[in-house]
């Protein structure tokens, strides 16, 4: 399960078992890369690039767009 809570500015992700998790831009470039653990995982917003942004873990992909340090438009699972 992943979610964006746009107030905080954060992407948090649960999971049941530990993962990588990467996130990267549309050229591949990685801004993100850790193992976190089996509970909710909070990933702030802020420290991320504008655009579009892939987060990717081991069993699931979300594509999400940041617009600008308020604005994100969507978070869809692939």
């Amino acid at each position: 399960m992943a979610f964006v809570e746009k107030q905080r500015q954060v992407f948090i992700i649960a999971t049941t078992t530990p993962v990588l998790l990467q996130i990267m831009d549309v050229l591949g470039k990685v801004h993100f890369k850790a193992n976190i653990s089996e509970r909710q995982n909070t990933i702030y917003l802020s420290e991320l690039p504008a655009g579009t942004l892939i987060f990717v873990s081991e069993n699931q992909r979300y594509k999400f767009l940041r617009v600008d340090e308020k604005r994100y438009l969507s978070i869809r699972s692939r």
